[in-house]
């Protein structure tokens, strides 16, 4: 290091530095995109679960609503509505809820 000028030793000091400052701005740019990203993806996923849940609770909710309004057609002595003697609107309902259950 003798052999070096004082104004070579703060050069290469100073290059150290600025090389050092660089390398920890990228490491510290990457990682924050990585945690925006998670974040992001942990949002979305919420937004995600809520709306399936609202769904899934409406659709809960209109076969709530027609049964009991069957139950008491039947019990008044009136025919039941055609949703109730069709099995298939039925078995539609059950999977539109399991559709939405699985995505």
């Amino acid at each position: 290091m003798n052999a070096l000028s004082v104004k070579k030793q703060l050069m290469f000091a100073f290059a150290a530095l600025v090389a050092a400052v660089v390398l920890v701005s990228v490491v510290a740019l990457r990682n924050l995109a990585g945690a925006d990203a998670r974040f992001s993806g942990f949002v979305h996923g919420i937004n995600e679960r809520e709306s399936m849940a609202v769904d899934v609770r409406i659709d809960a909710n209109r076969r709530a609503i027609g049964q009991p309004r069957n139950a008491l057609r039947l019990r008044r002595g009136h025919a039941p509505s055609p949703a109730a003697r069709n099995p298939r609107a039925r078995r539609a309902w059950f999977r539109s809820v399991a559709a939405r259950l699985k995505s």
